[in-house]
């Protein structure tokens, strides 16, 4: 029995390898690849009539590590400087203006269909108007460069507000000025617990010698975000700042630290960093995937109506999208347009929010169907796209 665990295991690993390297060729995202299949081997493990798993607590604990691991690989991408400031202020827009319209927008749709209150279809609609970072940045590897550093950071903006976004939405009373002055306060002592964190485990990677430092490293970070969790608060701040401070040391400009800081060996180690944390991503994210593509009943897909509203909500999505990136920049229009997958923090998101507070008839095979005609609309925005250096 452990042998087979171990070879279905590695099977499956590599054949995400390869959807890896697929992807790259015929421009198809790696995530319905994994999607499919664990669609495949969900009917398969039927027909034979194998025991049903439910896999609800494994998806939530490798989406909240795959999450923590993916908004660090982003913030490690992000460039800080006054040339950057054009196209980070573009993508902040971006990220911001189409996730807040977009959300009140889908928000009414449920209402309506459902017959729902409002703040109830919000939190609902919060986790759809999300841009997965994990799957919009590996797609935009042949872009040109302004076109794929404005996908790295309006992806990784997209995260940061929509997490930050769906805390606010699950407070009682979200128009009240309490609600407002408990959500910037909560902000405020975020940052100040990312900032005093973050500059700890930076002397830490630069002073200890120890070959582990690395996963001791994660483990903090995934200590402290799960402390801060649970008193509400915008966990995902901390792992920001923390990819921002090391990807942007050198703009730290206190005369201690440029005495004690050695650049070429810090440098080496943040590139080590970089690679642990890509890896780490890439191997949660297929095991993710997988289980979500066999945790889904065939048959809630063959239901029309679900399609419908699906189709109806990404029509809104991408309309509001037009619209941003047209008054922002007319030349980002295309690919830019198409690249907003949903993922692994759309489903994240989405297992967050309280059985109370769930709309019945709008669960997991709606979400799948919109992660799909997503990543779709994606694959055609750069199937035409020409790869440049």
């Amino acid at each position: 029995m452990t042998q087979q665990i171990l070879i279905t295991i590695s099977i499956l690993i590599i054949l995400s390898y390869a959807f890896d390297i697929m992807s790259k060729w015929v421009k198809i995202p790696s995530v319905l690849f994994l999607l499919g299949s664990g669609l495949i081997i969900n009917i398969i493990w039927m027909k034979i009539g194998l025991p049903y798993y439910n896999v609800k607590p494994l998806l939530e604990l490798f989406g909240t590590v795959g999450l923590i691991l993916i908004v660090l690989e982003g913030s490690l991408d992000l460039t800080i400087n006054k040339s950057k400031l054009p196209i980070i202020k573009k993508s902040l827009w971006s990220a911001t203006i189409p996730m807040l319209i977009g959300s009140f927008a889908i928000a009414y749709i449920l209402q309506y269909y459902f017959g729902c209150t409002f703040q109830l279809a919000w939190i609902n609609a919060i986790p759809i108007v999300v841009i997965s970072s994990a799957v919009a940045i590996p797609s935009a590897v042949n872009f040109e460069r302004s076109k794929k550093e404005f996908v790295v950071y309006e992806s990784s903006f997209s995260d940061i507000i929509g997490i930050m976004l769906f805390n606010f939405s699950m407070m009682n009373d979200v128009g009240s000025g309490h609600s407002f002055l408990m959500f910037g306060t909560n902000t405020l002592l975020i940052v100040l617990i990312s900032v005093v964190c973050s500059i700890l485990l930076f002397v830490f990677l630069h002073y200890v010698k120890l070959h582990l430092k690395f996963i001791f490293t994660f483990a903090v970070l995934i200590l402290v975000y799960a402390l801060v969790k649970m008193l509400h608060l915008p966990s995902l701040l901390l792992i920001m700042f923390f990819g921002l401070l090391l990807n942007n040391y050198k703009l730290i400009q206190f005369d201690w630290i440029q005495k004690w800081l050695k650049e070429d060996k810090f440098d080496k180690e943040l590139e080590q960093l970089k690679s642990i944390t890509g890896e780490s991503a890439f191997l949660i994210r297929t095991f993710f995937f997988l289980l979500f593509g066999f945790s889904l009943d065939i048959n809630n897909l063959q239901d029309i109506n679900l399609w419908y509203i699906s189709l109806f909500i990404i029509a809104v999505i991408f309309v509001m999208r037009f619209i941003t990136l047209r008054l922002l920049d007319k030349k980002l229009l295309f690919p830019v347009l198409f690249i907003a997958p949903k993922g692994l923090i759309t489903v994240l998101l989405f297992y967050s929010i309280p059985e109370d507070k769930r709309i019945f008839g709008f669960s997991e095979p709606s979400i799948f169907i919109i992660i799909i005609i997503s990543c779709l609309l994606m694959m055609g925005g750069t199937l035409f796209t020409k790869k440049t250096r």
